[in-house]
Formats: C-alpha cells, sequence, structure tokens
C-alpha cells in the first residue's frame, strides 16, 4: 500500500509484505490508523496498523478472528474509530460482519448471503450498509434487525459507497447504459 499527496509528491510505501496480496486499504476517520487485508496461509486477515509510528517500529499483527471463520476482509471503519465492517466467510456460511477492535471480538450481521457482498459501509453508528448482488442492504446493529433497502434486479449494483457526509449512498448498476444512481439515508 501507498500513499501520495494530492499533487502526486510525497510518495511513501506504507507496507512491506513480501508475496502476500494487500488489498482494502481504508483510513480510521482521524487518519491515525490504516486498515487493510491481506492473505496469510490460513486465509485472509484483517491488520491495522498505526500511522503516527515509522513503519519499522510496527509489528504487524492480524486480527484476531473466531475459531471457525476462514476470513474477515476490512470494507470501512464506523465513524467513532472503534469498529471494522467486512466481509466474513466459514466452514458453513459467509456474509457481512462487524469487528470491535477493543474487546477483538467479530460479530456476524447477515450471514449465510447467496450472492458475494461488498462494499459494506457504515450509515452511522448503529447500522451498516452493503450491497448484494442487485440489492442494497441494511442492518441495524442494536435491534439485530437486517433489511432490503433497494434492488436493482436483474441489473448488479457496482461502487457503492457513501457521500462525505454519510447522508446519501451512491451506485452504478452493471447495465449497458448506466448512471450514477443517488439515494437518501432516512
Amino acid at each position: 500500500i501507498w500513499a501520495a499527496e494530492r499533487d502526486g509528491s510525497g510518495v511513501e510505501q506504507l507496507t512491506h509484505f513480501e508475496d502476500r496480496q494487500v488489498l482494502r486499504p481504508v483510513w480510521s476517520p482521524d487518519g491515525s490508523r490504516l486498515a487493510f487485508s491481506g492473505d496469510a496461509a490460513d486465509g485472509y486477515r484483517a491488520y491495522v496498523v498505526d500511522l503516527t509510528r515509522p513503519w519499522a517500529d510496527q509489528e504487524i499483527v492480524a486480527l484476531p478472528i473466531p475459531g471457525a471463520m476462514e476470513f474477515f476482509q476490512t470494507h470501512d471503519w464506523s465513524t467513532d474509530g472503534e469498529r471494522l465492517s467486512g466481509i466474513y466467510r466459514d466452514d458453513e456460511s459467509r456474509g457481512v460482519a462487524v469487528y470491535w477492535l477493543e474487546d477483538q471480538r467479530c460479530e456476524i450481521v447477515a450471514e449465510e448471503r447467496p450472492d458475494w457482498v461488498d462494499f459494506v459501509h457504515w450509515a452511522d453508528p448503529d447500522r451498516v450498509v452493503w450491497s448484494e448482488g442487485s440489492t442494497v442492504n441494511a442492518a441495524d446493529l442494536e435491534s439485530g434487525n437486517t433489511w432490503q433497502v433497494l434492488s436493482v434486479d436483474p441489473d448488479g449494483i457496482v461502487g457503492l459507497d457513501l457521500t462525505s457526509d454519510g447522508s446519501e449512498l451512491f451506485f452504478g448498476r452493471r447495465s449497458e447504459q448506466s448512471d450514477l444512481w443517488l439515494l437518501k439515508l432516512e
């Protein structure tokens, strides 16, 4: 993973993993940490590095995940910087999960998803949203409720993301003529 100033200056390599794939880097809300996923001998793992310390002083250790879980792949930080959202897979299922950094625990939010889940984001401190095939879905972490927000069936959803203020989602549709869609969160 490399970082640079907006004008292209100050290029700096942040991660140094030999012969390993590193993907989905996401900055913490305060910019002091970087979460990313990387492959390991036993599946993809999530890592968090403290960017206030030099790389040479870092001990990069994968976040512990529950026993049967094969991988947890990071997608986004919670607005308070205390949790990560992402996708998981284990022997039985795959789906959406939230990782609590302080407690080092991973909680499954939506399991046994039929389509591959992608682009998991925080709508606010208590709700996550994600795309799955042709749908946008949401979960309330307090109540445990999940629901479908929108379907664009038969097209798929591409590039789901949140606006910088977190009030709207934007995405494209997998079709010959795709527009950018904007969805207000309420």
